[in-house]
């Protein structure tokens, strides 16, 4: 049988790394035994496709035959968790922030302030407000959902685990409200051109209105609602933030990853109140 975890792959051309890899693994079933890395035989039995970015080995294991690893995979582990949480997901999948930002948009963007601040702000000021605005909301699932592992309390052996899932969870939140953003932003934009009549701007903003116009007062309209949005989220149960934001076998890894810290918390207040 042979086993594959995707997410080792990285995020960039998936599909011909796994067939390279799989193709390397099946020749290996046919052919047990690992030859020592360097050597003729080694290089004879390796196939081009598989490349130098991943090393094949024989571990000390019963039942595995073979295995192949990435080199320097820490970084490339890392992007292919995200890649298969599929963060794109999260446009949809969380109805709550979603509803709230649409209903404050309206608001926002028939707010005469708005229209005053989005014409007179320097362009980084935009910027900031926008990346804050990704930012709160991001922070607030991690923190109000629980998402975030727990480090310090973990063994020496843990914790390398434990910043990992946490760095992919910070990765694919701040990727999903991104997509989320800009979606509502486009949204905005179009709404923008529709219902705000240059006549109605004129004594709001500073100069006349011109195409610049409707693309800044959406995206401060849509930073203000992704702010409020996150209000939403609190709606969301912490199931249905961990569904959105994982793939199923994180979810699982993540869980038995608790399951785990759970046991040995329980083991050792046993033992607390043994000796007590």
């Amino acid at each position: 049988m042979i086993v594959v975890s995707l997410p080792g792959f990285g995020m960039m051309s998936l599909r011909r790394r796994v067939r390279a890899v799989v193709a390397q693994l099946v020749a290996d079933i046919h052919r047990p035994g690992t030859p020592e890395e360097g050597t003729a035989q080694h290089r004879r039995r390796r196939l081009p496709s598989l490349g130098y970015r991943f090393r094949r080995h024989t571990p000390d294991q019963d039942a595995v035959d073979a295995r192949v690893s990435a080199r320097r995979g820490g970084m490339r582990l890392l992007l292919g968790m995200v890649r298969a949480n599929r963060p794109w997901r999260l446009v949809w999948s969380l109805t709550g922030p979603l509803v709230g930002a649409f209903a404050f948009s309206a608001f926002y963007m028939l707010n005469t302030t708005i229209w005053e601040l989005a014409t007179t702000l320097s362009g980084w000021r935009l910027a900031v407000a926008a990346a804050g605005a990704m930012a709160v909301m991001s922070g607030w699932l991690v923190v109000y959902h629980n998402l975030w592992e727990p480090v310090r309390e973990r063994p020496r052996s843990e914790r390398q685990q434990a910043v990992l899932f946490n760095a992919s969870t910070v990765l694919t939140l701040s990727l999903g409200v991104a997509f989320m953003y800009a979606a509502l932003c486009l949204v905005n934009i179009a709404a923008a051109v529709v219902l705000l009549e240059p006549e109605v701007l004129d004594p709001y903003i500073a100069g006349s209105p011109g195409p610049g116009t409707y693309l800044l007062i959406p995206l401060l309209v849509t930073a203000a609602a992704t702010v409020a949005g996150a209000i939403g989220s609190g709606f969301e149960s912490e199931d249905s933030v961990r569904n959105a934001a994982f793939s199923l076998r994180e979810r699982e890894r993540r869980e038995a990853f608790r399951e785990k810290h759970e046991e040995r918390r329980r083991a050792e207040k046993g033992q607390d109140v043994e000796y007590s």
